[in-house]
């Protein structure tokens, strides 16, 4: 009886500090009934991508009725193809990103499990470059973890052991049914109406080797954006600061809200590098300066306490 009871006792706390850790908002939610101006999709002769109402056998109905994006809303995905949309990470639609912004998806997928498949990466410079989620450093190694919950956030998610054509890894086989896969970052590098050089792209990608099966592909429905922070359990409140000039040729002041002990900086590339940490203490203004960085786009995070970083974008030019 005792040990029932502090089983019990144990569990409901491990609840308690659960919940206390976990604050979710929505901030969007797109169900494909309505425009989405956000949302771009391949416009080259094999795109099969459609908006639309689903008619086939395993893709019957979308999540949200009526509508869904599918590859091709009535027939069989075709042999050698390669179709994708992409969707815009800005300040409309990741209004608290500085914090933290997460993906989730409703998702049916039907494919040939030898190569066919379906895969999601992300781009920080315009498209230039590319990258798989499961590789993404800041997205799957640096996202915010609950204490002792490693990849909490993480679900459903692909890993580097289901390969695909070409040598890329993500879904394939036939999901059993409506699946919700969630992934995020802790910090994302979101467009700015008034400056155009930070720009974060997510990309959904379906692709088919030469063997013609008759398959359906991949519908998807109800993508949410969303937050996913801690909440309670905090001895001191995330810091505020500002950057000025910004951008700017290699020296920027930074300002913080109030005195604050403890300050870590830390530099990085938007990909997540470390370039450089600095520690101060007793400080409510800090001349930073680096004069030997290329022109370009990086992230500068300051923390203090224990405390999760807060991070701003950090333009040299």
């Amino acid at each position: 009886m005792r040990k029932t009871t502090l089983l019990f006792v144990f569990t409901m706390l491990v609840h308690f500090l659960f919940a206390q850790w976990n604050k979710d908002t929505t901030w969007h939610i797109i169900k494909f009934d309505s425009t989405y101006k956000y949302l771009k999709q391949d416009t080259s002769a094999r795109d099969i991508w459609e908006i639309g109402k689903p008619s086939k056998t395993f893709f019957d109905s979308a999540w949200s009725k009526p509508n869904a994006i599918v590859t091709d809303t009535n027939d069989n995905y075709p042999a050698n193809n390669h179709s994708w949309f992409d969707l815009y990470l800005t300040s409309d639609n990741i209004i608290e990103y500085y914090l933290s912004a997460y993906i989730s998806i409703k998702h049916k997928y039907d494919t040939d499990t030898l190569q066919d498949g379906c895969y999601i990466t992300v781009s920080y410079d315009h498209g230039a470059t590319w990258r798989n989620i499961i590789h993404d450093t800041i997205g799957m190694n640096n996202a915010f973890h609950i204490p002792n919950q490693d990849n909490h956030h993480v679900s459903n998610l692909y890993t580097d052991t289901n390969s695909l054509a070409g040598q890329k890894y993500g879904f394939s086989g036939n999901s059993g049914g409506w699946v919700t896969t969630q992934f995020g970052w802790q910090y994302a590098v979101a467009a700015n109406k008034s400056n155009p050089y930070d720009t974060m792209i997510v990309r959904f990608h379906f692709i088919s080797d030469s063997i013609d099966n008759p398959k359906e592909g991949w519908m998807i429905d109800n993508i949410r954006l969303h937050t996913i922070r801690p909440t309670g359990i905090q001895t001191e409140e995330q810091p505020g600061f500002q950057l000025y000039p910004n951008p700017t040729s290699g020296i920027v002041n930074i300002k913080l809200d109030k005195l604050r002990q403890n300050i870590r900086l830390r530099l990085l590339t938007t990909t997540g590098q470390l370039i450089e940490q600095r520690q101060y203490e007793n400080r409510q203004e800090i001349r930073y300066e680096r004069n030997d960085l290329s022109p370009g786009l990086y992230l500068l995070e300051l923390k203090t306490g224990d405390q999760p970083g807060v991070t701003k974008k950090l333009l040299v030019k």
